[in-house]
C-alpha cells in the first residue's frame, strides 16, 4: 500500500499538501479555533493508525 501512495501518479493527483493558513471563520468562532490553532492538515475524516516511540506516548496518549 505504501508503495502505491507514493508513487508518482498516485501522489501528484491525490495527494494536497496543507498550508498553514487557519481558515477565518475558524479563527473567529471561540468554540473552534482552541481545538485548531495547531493543526497542520487533516485527512477527510478518515482515522489514520499512527506509531510513537514508547518514551513519546505520554505526549499523544489520549488526544484527537
Amino acid at each position: 500500500i505504501l508503495n502505491i501512495l507514493v508513487e508518482s501518479p498516485m501522489y501528484q493527483t491525490h495527494v494536497k499538501l496543507p498550508n498553514n493558513s487557519t481558515p477565518d471563520w475558524i479563527k473567529v468562532e471561540p468554540k473552534l479555533f482552541p481545538f485548531f490553532k495547531d493543526c497542520r492538515g487533516a485527512i477527510d475524516g478518515c482515522n489514520v493508525s499512527a506509531f510513537v516511540p514508547d518514551d513519546a506516548t505520554s505526549h499523544y496518549r489520549n488526544h484527537k
